[in-house]
This record gives C-alpha cells, structure tokens and sequence, in this order.
C-alpha cells in the first residue's frame, strides 16, 4: 500500500521499511518521536505501536523482530481525528458504505496498547460531506484506477483508515473488509438489501446505482474484552448476571459455549450494540453509549469493559 501511495502521489504519512531490527533502529533517526512502527503484515489490529518515546519505539521494534521473518515500517506521527471510510467498487464505480470512528487503544481515555478495536460509532460527524469527497477523490479513486492499470482490478468492499490532518485526509491503511466492531454499526444502520449490493459489487453492476441508504441516526457498540486482552486473556471464564437482550441491546460476538452452568468464554472480545432512534448524532450518540454501557454492571468480574 504504501509504495502504491508513493506512485500514485497519494496523500499519506511518510515512512521507512526495514527488513531487519538494526535497519529499523537507524530508520529511527529519521523520524524523532512521536512515532508510529507498524508490523508489516496481518496483526489483528494489534500490530501498531504509537511511540511517544524512543525507548517505547525500541521495543517495538524488539518485538516485531523477535518472529522470524519480520519486517517493519515505520512512519510519521500524523496528528488529527482518524476515520473510517467503506466503499464499495467493482473496479470501476465507487459507492460509499457509510463512515465510523472506533476506539483502537485499550484504555479508557485513548491510553494503553492497540487492540481490534473497544468500541465505535456510526456516522464519524467529523467527516463532513466536503472531506469524503476528498478522501475518494484524492486516495481512493487513484488507488482503484491504479490497481485496474495494474492489471489486478479490485472488487469488493474497501476500507480506508483515514487521518483527517490540517492538509487534508491522508490514508493510514486499507482493509479489503468491513472493520470489527465497525461492521457491526454500519449494518445497524443500512436500510438497503445487503446480500442485493454485494451481489452487484461481484457482477460488476455498480454503474449508475445510487449510494447506498443508511438511516439518520446513531449506532454504537461497546466491546467487552476478557482480562489480558490484548495480550494473553483469560479464557473459559463463566458469562452470567445478564439478560442477552436488554431493551434496544444487541449481543454481536456471541464467542461462547454452552454449558450446563450458564455460558463460558471461548473468544477474547464481544459487543453490545444500541441504535439511537432519533435522527442526528449530538445528544442521540451520548444517549446510545449509555444504553450499550448497561451490561458492563451486570457481568462477573473476569470480564471487563473498555473503554
């Protein structure tokens, strides 16, 4: 992605690869701190260091390096709010899916490691109309076009991690998926037939469809993560002292059992989920976050919820 971006003259942090831990040490001298070292491959969302020190950046690169074969890049801190953007092309035509903001770090107050994500919500109000129509025009439709002219045309459903900086939305990172927990409150709020749309994406029938329709209100999800998580959580602990249904609550990462004494914890992490009727975001997204929040005071002690 970030030699396409280089190519193509997509607007993006600048950035270092290093096939080696002492390449990337040096690499560090480049670029100061605050800064970013990523592992350069699938990590569940957990592979990205946001180093406020250069001590903090060493590690970083310690641990990435510990695994055989490991390769990193590093780049430059980008201040602002970050995003996500979803589309949906065939290759050619580009229809947005919707916009939300998630909660990367594991604690409360942006602080502690990245996760999979703790939390989000749908529509990112920082993303004005103006910026996603920047964003698809100066990082998406030249990534589309560039891939076609590649001669690898991609079809299916893009996801561009954005940073909204005082120059203008920069692209972080793509996902050929929708996010989790993001996924869970875009489809909370689609109105359109989704089985219909990705149907079209795959044939190639994009053209002269209208965006997909998406209700007015807010969705938000808060996710509840075993203790450890993101390193090494606890598993097999009992779920109890909850309703699976509360109100206008959802239950969206059922990873459980059944046992004879109630439910036991198989995954790491699960959601609760909680539309807002009201059209807006303002006061209807403080009024959702408390509504998912209602479990968190219900469950055992070995599960805990962040943010």
């Amino acid at each position: 992605t970030k030699d396409l971006c280089a190519r193509e003259r997509i607007p993006t942090a600048a950035f270092a690869k290093a096939e080696s831990r002492d390449g990337a040490l040096a690499a560090l001298d480049d670029f100061g701190v605050p800064v970013v070292i990523k592992a350069d491959g699938l990590a569940a969302g957990k592979g990205v260091t946001v180093a406020m020190s250069r001590e903090e950046a060493e590690e970083a690169i310690v641990a990435i390096f510990a695994d055989a074969g490991a390769s990193v890049v590093i780049e430059e801190f980008l201040e602002g709010e970050e995003v996500s953007l979803f589309l949906l092309t065939d290759g050619e035509t580009i229809l947005p899916f919707g916009s939300a903001q998630d909660h990367k770090r594991v604690g409360d107050g942006d602080v502690g490691p990245n996760t999979g994500g703790m939390g989000a919500y749908s529509p990112a109000p920082v993303l004005t109309p103006e910026l996603e129509r920047q964003a698809i025009e100066t990082i998406v439709r030249p990534t589309v076009e560039a891939m076609a002219r590649m001669g690898a045309p991609y079809s299916g459903v893009l996801y561009a991690g954005l940073m909204l900086t005082a120059e203008g939305p920069k692209l972080i990172e793509y996902n050929a998926r929708f996010g989790d927990p993001e996924c869970q409150v875009l489809m909370l709020r689609l109105e359109d037939d989704l089985l219909e749309l990705m149907v079209a994406t795959a044939k190639g029938e994009l053209a002269g469809r209208a965006a997909p329709r998406f209700s007015d209100g807010s969705a938000l999800t808060v996710v509840m993560a075993a203790n450890g998580y993101p390193g090494t959580p606890e598993s097999g602990g009992s779920i109890h002292g909850i309703a699976m249904g509360i109100g206008r609550l959802r239950n969206c990462r059922p990873e459980r059992s059944s046992r004879s004494r109630g439910m036991q914890r198989t995954g790491d992490r699960r959601s609760w989920l909680a539309p807002v009727a009201a059209a807006g975001s303002g006061g209807g997204a403080a009024d959702v976050r408390r509504t998912a929040e209602q479990p968190s005071s219900k469950l055992e002690r070995d599960i805990i919820i962040l943010p």
